[in-house]
């Protein structure tokens, strides 16, 4: 996997060695590289105060020196640098490369190592990420996506375990189930993360006043199927949906109640949870402040009910119309929705 001819300096010089159809190829020195309170990698350097970790640069590169045998470390970043060449080649670049994920994941499965049936749900981590690399999907692209859109999810999942374990002891599940379980309070939490890329968020055509409940309505329609799914084959009591991966999600933390850490909203969705009501927190954590983040929650038969209604009136406006709607579309149309408790009551 590895290649000693290619080595540029950057990023930017690196990706010129190739044309469309090329597979790229990593230099001996792929891995990440400690440059004082920053983290360099392949295409470019990044302080480490904007992600979501309390470990240092030099921290982080000695866990991937730790890993390189127990994971194909090399593969999957090189999923992720091809992934990152297809949108710079189509002007999409994200804010930080996507191989920062990765460096993330091997943080946090560091941070959960003392947690109950930790070793039982790295091994099924490890069978699953070999299993994507070697998909014989015909689609690059796809396969790319589908690689990226798991390290992700387990990295959220396992930051998520990290965060909550202090409050609330949990155990990890195998994967017919929700993600953990409460041992104490005998439930099940299943994490679930909004990573679709904002593509339709362009400049609005026309002003538009945002109300943020409604941005909160937009996610919720974006996501209640996969909610659903949740609470109905995976036994769970409580989802967990972080919405921070959006731009449009991000927007929530101007209007979400804040907290300092999890424990009040959390403790609030428990308590529902043992009166027979399950539930749903939205929350979105922000890069370079872990220890704040913005959270809401909400019984699951009105996210069920909210995401069925908005669904409904998307399909029927494309179908009437005949048109794309994008974010900003739904947005306003939610907006003017002042009837929406009378559509989701009925």
């Amino acid at each position: 996997m590895k290649n000693l001819q290619i080595k540029p300096i950057s990023f930017m010089e690196y990706i010129k060695f190739f044309g469309d159809n090329a597979i790229i190829q990593l230099p001996d020195d792929s891995g990440p590289i400690a440059e004082g309170n920053y983290i360099k990698v392949l295409n470019g350097k990044y302080p480490v105060e904007i992600l979501e970790t309390s470990s240092t640069a030099e921290e982080l590169v000695q866990l991937w020196d730790q890993n390189t045998e127990k994971l194909p470390l090399d593969e999957l970043l090189l999923s992720l640098l091809q992934l990152d060449f297809l949108d710079y080649k189509n002007q999409k670049s994200p804010i930080y490369p996507r191989c920062i994920e990765l460096i993330l994941l091997l943080d946090s499965l560091e941070k959960c190592k003392k947690i109950d049936n930790f070793d039982m749900r790295l091994n099924k981590i490890k069978k699953l990420l070999r299993g994507l690399l070697r998909s014989n999907n015909a689609n690059l692209i796809k396969k790319l996506v589908e690689i990226y859109e798991k390290i992700v999810s387990v990295r959220n999942e396992f930051y998520l375990a990290y965060l909550l374990n202090p409050v609330e002891q949990i155990s990890f599940t195998d994967d017919k189930k929700a993600d953990f379980y409460l041992i104490n309070r005998k439930m099940h939490i299943d994490t679930k993360i909004n990573i679709k890329v904002d593509t339709t968020l362009n400049v609005p055509t026309k002003q538009l006043k945002i109300d943020f409940d409604n941005v909160l309505m937009l996610m919720i329609k974006n996501g209640y199927k996969q909610i659903e799914h949740a609470f109905n084959e995976q036994r769970a009591n409580l989802v967990m949906v972080n919405l921070s991966m959006t731009l449009i999600g991000s927007l929530l933390g101007s209007r979400l109640e804040k907290s300092q850490t999890f424990r009040p909203v959390f403790t609030k969705a428990m308590n529902a949870v043992e009166k027979g009501k399950d539930g749903v927190i939205f929350y979105s954590i922000f890069r370079g402040n872990i220890d704040n983040a913005y959270f809401s929650y909400m019984d699951k038969t009105e996210v069920i009910a909210i995401g069925s209604v908005l669904d409904k009136i998307e399909l029927d406006l494309i179908k009437n119309s005949g048109m794309t709607l994008n974010t900003w579309d739904l947005l306003e149309i939610f907006q003017n929705l002042k009837d929406l408790n009378k559509k989701v009551n009925n």
